[in-house]
């Protein structure tokens, strides 16, 4: 088996992947644990008798494109006219079996399942905090970025790589706690655009991505201290704006952009909750209000590290900027 790091815990896989393989001085001191991950070429073995609780559908549409269901003390991911992933009781090993339709394994949409859902939900449902958020680290901190989907998470963090600023994770955001401020775990170096002329084999959901190891992205594989939280928040017209959350919002976005596996699990919400309550109490957490438009890019990321800095100098995690679209720095 090949052995990746990835979020924080390493990966034993049966199968391929196209992620630069981990330099043992990269190995976190506090290692989330260990995925095994194995794959069947029939669906002979198929997981049978499964209670579904969750389904995911396409934006707009009763369609579902994952379900989630329990086999016994198995929890089934079903990727519909993709793979079927296994994850055990003791969430350390899973297996990846063809749909039932007995289609090959494609083993680029393995890869894309596994990384961007299967290993966030189970992170998840292990009781770490999990979220749908880049992360991009500036001179004067590392950024989260949090917002519905659509909301321009990865064309902000795609416009910040390219500036020069490294890449973390673009829709996965792992915590370690124990730290203050906690740390973010790296996930892989490839963000997902919206690009029908994007040559690559690699789309999932509608986005394309560059392969993780032909990614021209600078990439940060070690945990890096979150520095402040930002909510996005486009609008359509005005100045480009940060403002701060109160405690109890900031709490409500986390939670609202949180990977959880099991939705009625009342137990690990109960959990969640608590976890949530205490990051929104240390971490500094904005909204950032702009208009959705590409030529404001730059200089979103000017009023961003401005930010940065006057939470660096005041010491307090609580600012506000402002910035109109003919001002050329923040």
């Amino acid at each position: 088996m090949a052995q990746y790091l990835i979020y924080g815990q390493l990966l034993d896989s049966s199968l391929p992947l196209t992620l630069p393989p981990p330099a043992p001085e990269a190995l976190p001191a506090g290692l989330l644990g260990t995925l095994r991950l194995r794959t069947f070429a029939d669906s002979a073995n198929h997981p049978s008798e499964i209670s579904w609780y969750h389904q995911h559908c396409m934006p707009n549409s009763s369609k579902p494109w994952l379900s989630l269901g329990r086999s016994g003390a198995f929890q089934i991911f079903k990727f519909h006219s993709g793979p079927c992933f296994r994850l055990h009781e003791n969430l350390a090993e899973s297996e990846v079996y063809p749909n039932e339709a007995g289609d090959p394994l494609d083993h680029r949409e393995v890869e894309l399942s596994l990384l961007n859902q299967v290993l966030p939900l189970t992170l998840a449902h292990r009781g770490h905090p999990v979220f749908h958020a880049s992360a991009i680290e500036f001179p004067q901190g590392t950024a989260l970025f949090i917002g519905d989907s659509g909301m321009g998470k990865s064309t902000l963090a795609r416009h910040l790589a390219e500036t020069g600023l490294r890449l973390l994770t673009d829709d996965c955001a792992v915590l370690n706690l124990a730290q203050d401020p906690p740390l973010v775990y790296s996930g892989y170096p490839a963000i997902r655009i919206i690009d029908d002329s994007l040559e690559t084999p690699f789309r999932f959901r509608g986005k394309a991505f560059l392969s993780p190891l032909e990614s021209p992205f600078p990439f940060r594989p070690e945990p890096s201290p979150v520095a402040a939280v930002y909510q996005l928040q486009p609008k359509p017209d005005g100045p480009i704006g940060i403002q701060p959350l109160s405690q109890r919002d900031a709490q409500f976005a986390l939670t609202r952009h949180a990977f959880r596996l099991d939705p009625g699990d009342r137990e690990r919400l109960r959990k969640e909750f608590m976890v949530h309550s205490d990051l929104a109490r240390r971490l500094p957490t904005f909204i950032v209000s702009y208009p959705h438009d590409m030529n404001l890019l730059p200089e979103l990321g000017k009023l961003l590290r401005a930010h940065l800095e006057s939470l660096n100098e005041s010491g307090s995690g609580i600012s506000s900027l402002q910035i109109d679209h003919d001002v050329q720095s923040a």
